[in-house]
């Protein structure tokens, strides 16, 4: 099992006393609730404050332009490239592009804001089948909140459970079932080794020592997740490497690092310098997303602590993939997906052709090398352990934490039949139903 009995996943996600979904308020006691009512009537109220030409009239609009039996689905440029939105339907799952009319669908609008998709009607369609999947992207979750409040989005899903309890609260037809993020999927800064002063892997170790990932899980995600362990595995997985530095919060064994390396605040500001250069790091993160916005914002307020200082910079998702893949960056807040292979571990860190850390290193690139020419097994295995000591050795990323859950949301009273409970999933768009009464007077 796991490193330490609190580092586990729980079993189960939580559910409501029907033991499907979670933060269900039955609609009646809603219209009841009059401090409910408020925080719905405030919400409408601040929508324009949240901004970007979204307010309600222009919201309202787009509702009357919906096409008929449409699914809308929320998206966040901050994490998603509308350039990579794949749609999921019962013969598969299909990269949308500007050409994708040879699929089972036909693309209708391809933009920035937003893709219509028209889906194929077959002569024995029933009139509840989704005709259309709209994918609107937002520019931050309060936008999409705001939008999922209003009804004007059917589905999206939020990272953190505060922010579903919210959308619930204020209008309990948008119900929550938490599903399991994919193992392995870890929050992280990874820096650019070709950095003046990140290339050093003491400014890096001292770096992750000063982030207090325990306080990031106990407040950001109120505990609905686990403190990473100096790998991108956690703990109970067959990958993860055991005797790695899991780079517990140390704020003393930082600074003590730097000043071994010869690093000091000379002119007195608060920040340390070093043959010209100051310790002042842009960390770049996923812009409108408010978990990044408060871990961002939580390492740097660790690290000026240890005399680091560090100004966070948003970017879109396509801003982000653009400037990792060119190098210009200099540090960056990411949440990936690690699978359990060594393929996964060396593209990311090393391959120049598919990752962009660019880890170069004799020992790693021959462990891997040797290891391919082998069947995958125990001996990948084995080899995956000694590629985890040298990312740990060297420190290439802090690796903070995972979230436990995916907050999916769903708007019942326009949608219907959209989770497998068997499979604990959703289903392919094209399964789910339209509620015929949805719009009437």
């Amino acid at each position: 099992m796991g490193h330490c009995a609190e580092s586990d996943r729980p079993n189960h996600a939580p559910t409501s006393t029907n033991g499907k979904m979670l933060f269900i308020i039955n609609a009646t006691d809603y219209f009841r609730s009059f401090p409910v009512l408020l925080l719905a009537l405030y919400l409408l109220d601040v929508t324009a404050s949240w901004g970007q030409n979204q307010g309600l009239n222009d919201l309202r609009l787009r509702k009357a332009r919906l096409p008929q039996n449409a699914i809308v689905v929320g998206k966040l440029v901050g994490h998603d490239d509308y350039r990579r939105t794949y749609l999921r339907i019962s013969s598969g799952e299909y990269l949308i592009t500007r050409n994708s009319n040879s699929h089972p669908f036909r693309v209708v609008s391809f933009s920035p804001d937003r893709l219509d998709i028209s889906l194929q009607q077959h002569p024995l369609s029933d009139p509840t089948d989704p005709r259309w999947i709209i994918f609107r992207f937002f520019q931050n979750e309060r936008q999409l909140m705001t939008s999922m409040i209003l009804e004007e989005v059917d589905y999206a899903v939020l990272r953190t459970r505060s922010q579903a309890r919210e959308v619930n609260r204020a209008n309990p037809f948008m119900v929550v079932i938490p599903l399991k993020t994919a193992a392995n999927t870890v929050h992280m800064v990874v820096y650019n080794l070709s950095h003046p002063v990140l290339k050093s892997a003491q400014v890096r170790r001292a770096l992750s020592y000063a982030m207090n990932k325990r306080k990031m899980v106990e407040e950001l995600l109120v505990r609905d997740g686990i403190v990473a362990r100096g790998s991108p595995y956690e703990t109970d997985r067959p990958y993860y490497a055991r005797g790695l530095d899991d780079y517990k919060y140390d704020p003393k064994k930082a600074i003590q690092i730097l000043r071994t390396a010869g690093w000091r605040d000379l002119d007195r500001d608060g920040v340390l310098e070093k043959n010209g250069y100051e310790l002042k790091i842009r960390l770049a993160f996923e812009k409108g997303m408010h978990l990044a916005e408060r871990v961002a914002r939580r390492i740097k307020l660790d690290l000026f602590e240890i005399g680091i200082e560090i100004i966070p910079v948003p970017y879109t998702k396509i801003e982000m993939t653009d400037r990792l893949r060119r190098g210009d960056y200099q540090a960056a807040l990411l949440e990936q997906q690690f699978e359990e292979s060594i393929d996964s571990l060396y593209g990311f860190f090393a391959d120049p052709q598919k990752g962009f850390v660019r880890f170069r290193n004799r020992n790693f690139d021959m462990l891997y090398r040797k290891a391919k020419k082998q069947l995958p097994g125990d001996r990948h295995r084995m080899v995956a352990h000694q590629l985890q000591a040298i990312i740990n050795r060297y420190c290439l990323a802090s690796f903070l934490f995972y979230r436990y859950y995916d907050y999916h949301l769903f708007n019942i009273k326009k949608v219907d039949n959209f989770y497998d409970e068997r499979a604990a999933q959703v289903k392919p768009f094209d399964q789910w139903s339209i509620k015929q009464t949805y719009g009437r007077k």
